[in-house]
């Protein structure tokens, strides 16, 4: 597969980061990891490639980032999910700064700021984590750790059985999918409530005087 500029680009941002094989294999040094001191164009595959600290060259496509390592510091593996792959600088109290939110297909950087940082509490919170680092399981212990993962949790509610107020309702939608992101303060039930019962009102432009959701709205407070 031909490589883009944009992947090549990226490959450049990662020399002193650590880096593993996605075949689970060694190295020719023997290690399972290895640091890229280089980037340049392997000669006999023709795809840009790692030079490592042993002078060897691994195509950069056959490999899977450890830790990424900036001025700012190292920044390990910390979270994977089906989407993304997260690494995190917790030293680094600046939500600007601390966080790397990579997609896993393709490869590539999606965010490296407040975005990133923000993303990676929500996966936490609300998707299927298929892998996380010890620190990560440590912090989990943590009651403040955990309610800040919980400030960012999100529900999808099914709306259905929806009364609307009115006689000519009958082009109206009967069921409605409203997302509620638990971290703009909807926490309580009365919060969720109004927020879906609002949201019923402005995506049809009607009143209504009653609806049922699918899960049933719980306060998280």
């Amino acid at each position: 597969m031909k490589e883009t500029v944009e992947e090549r680009f990226l490959w450049k941002k990662l020399i002193d980061s650590i880096i593993s094989k996605r075949s689970g294999k060694s190295f020719k040094s023997g290690s399972k990891t290895a640091t890229v001191i280089g980037v340049e164009t392997n000669p006999q595959s023709g795809k840009t490639a790692f030079r490592l600290k042993d002078n060897s060259l691994v195509d950069c496509s056959l490999c899977r980032l450890e830790t990424i390592i900036t001025i700012l510091g190292e920044f390990p593996k910390t979270l994977v999910t089906e989407a993304f792959t997260f690494y995190c600088n917790t030293e680094e109290s600046d939500d600007n700064g601390n966080t790397f939110m990579f997609r896993n297909s393709p490869f590539e950087l999606a965010s490296n700021n407040y975005f990133a940082t923000q993303a990676c509490f929500e996966s936490l919170a609300n998707d299927k984590i298929l892998w996380m680092s010890d620190e990560v399981k440590e912090l989990l212990q943590d009651p403040d750790f955990q309610e800040s993962i919980k400030y960012h949790k999100k529900t999808e509610y099914i709306v259905s059985d929806i009364e609307y107020d009115g006689e000519d309702v009958s082009d109206l939608p009967r069921e409605l999918t409203v997302t509620v992101h638990h971290c703009d303060d909807f926490l309580t039930y009365e919060e969720i409530e109004q927020y879906v019962s609002d949201k019923i009102s402005e995506e049809t432009g009607f009143c209504h005087n009653g609806y049922t959701t699918n899960p049933e709205i719980k306060s998280l407070a």
